[in-house]
């Protein structure tokens, strides 16, 4: 099988509503590809409860302005059955409202549903929302429904000290929403540890029960099925209001790597999806939100293409690998040293690795060439593709030190090469 990058969509319905569901089946597995950290096997069916969001912070206003970058987003979150978008409206300022329009008019006409999000920590963060709710009200007065938003992501939080004052003030904002929101659908993060006995637990379940919500989002990160099934169901069990379940991709600099999924990839992650779904905490769950898109998802899918030149080799003939690859964030270059490895699995295992470090948002090419010793068993070599995240970074993202084990961010396997007897017709 010699599937390469343009493959895994050729198979996909025409562009426009019809397409999500064959897309959704793509990321799940139902319909047969290799390549996302995984093999389709792996993915298992998809889940029921099946709505998948996706968080984009400071990224954000790259989609809006880059439209290559668009471009790739769009395709990803087809091929990764993403539903919504949270586009972080912060983030967004720094774009032109034009611009703005434009990445949401994209993604509207790719079946998503585009959301701005307000990220806020504090005491003061409701009111900050308050005047997020005005500019994006006032952006889809001047842009109209296609170029506009369809609702409002709250990402606020606060320090433990100061949680009772801020959910009162967070109780009273959603009080508000059917006059400062009517024709927006919210949603809110929801710390689990809001719940536990020594916090807030009954202002904790107001928020996540709240009317005014088309849904809650939980955050109940952990890197295992049942310690999040057990920190949701701190929040939501008993309760039939709908929410998703946050699950956490991001890379954590220094550690705290329990807390993630970076390190399992996305077969880690459905993990998690599968299992919350078949026996979810509280009767409204509906699915997951995915945080976050640059160290995460697009990180997953930096290995965009990867194939062979040839179909036959003999001893010392030389076998090249070329694959593109690209990292869709706002890192330093440093963050996306990665290591290329090729295997050739055949009578005799054999490697070959290089190393590439792209800087964000430029595809690049990286090869590998396997010089084939002139003492390999003749017969076929499986052919396999790994891109690795050999790095540890800093809180700025920068490569700091060597991991003991690297990450494996993606996987393709290339198909077959046939290694033939020694010698060389002629000879």
């Amino acid at each position: 099988m010699n599937e390469s990058y343009e493959n895994f969509s050729s198979s996909t319905a025409d562009p426009g509503t019809g397409r999500r569901t064959v897309l959704k089946g793509l990321a799940a597995g139902t319909v047969g590809l290799t390549g996302i950290a995984g093999t389709a096997a792996a993915q298992g069916t998809k889940v029921a409860a099946d709505e998948r969001a996706l968080y984009v912070w400071g990224y954000a206003p790259v989609l809006a302005t880059d439209g290559a970058a668009r471009e790739r987003f769009i395709e990803r979150t087809d091929r990764f059955g993403i539903d919504t978008v949270y586009l972080s409206w912060g983030a967004l300022r720094s774009a032109s409202p034009a611009a703005i329009g434009g990445l949401s008019e994209a993604a509207h006409a790719a079946g998503l549903a585009v959301h701005a999000m307000t990220g806020a920590y504090g005491l003061g963060a409701t009111d900050i929302a308050r005047e997020v709710v005005g500019e994006v009200r006032a952006h889809n007065d001047e842009y109209g429904p296609d170029a506009g938003f369809d609702g409002l992501h709250l990402n606020l939080e606060c320090a433990p000290g100061d949680l009772r004052p801020f959910l009162e003030s967070l109780v009273a904002l959603l009080d508000e929403r059917p006059s400062i929101a009517p024709d927006l659908e919210v949603s809110a993060t929801v710390a689990w540890w809001w719940a536990l006995p020594d916090y807030e637990p009954a202002l904790a379940r107001a928020v996540a029960a709240h009317p005014a919500l088309a849904a809650s989002v939980i955050m109940a990160y952990w890197d295992e099925p049942e310690e999040v099934r057990r920190r949701l169901a701190t929040i939501v069990e008993g309760l039939d209001a709908p929410h998703l379940l946050a699950i956490e991709t991001q890379e954590f600099p220094g550690g705290a790597s329990w807390v993630t999924t970076y390190e399992e990839g996305w077969s880690g992650l459905r993990t998690i999806e599968e299992a919350i779904a078949a026996d979810p905490p509280g009767g409204g769950y509906g699915g997951i939100a995915i945080h976050y898109y640059e160290s995460g998802l697009a990180a997953w899918d930096a290995l965009r293409d990867a194939r062979f030149d040839r179909e036959t080799a003999r001893p010392r003939d030389r076998v090249a690998v070329e694959a593109t690859v690209v990292f869709d964030d706002t890192f330093p270059a440093s963050a996306h040293e990665s290591d290329l490895t090729v295997v050739f699995d055949g009578p005799k295992r054999y490697t070959a690795t290089t190393t590439v470090t792209p800087p964000s948002n430029e595809p690049v090419t990286a090869s590998v060439e396997w010089h084939v010793p002139h003492d390999a068993p003749a017969g076929e070599y499986a052919v396999r593709a790994t891109l690795s995240d050999p790095t540890v970074e800093n809180g700025d993202r920068e490569a700091v030190g060597r991991r003991a084990e690297p990450v494996v961010l993606g996987e393709r396997d290339l198909g077959t090469l046939s290694v033939l007897g020694r010698g060389r017709p002629g000879r």
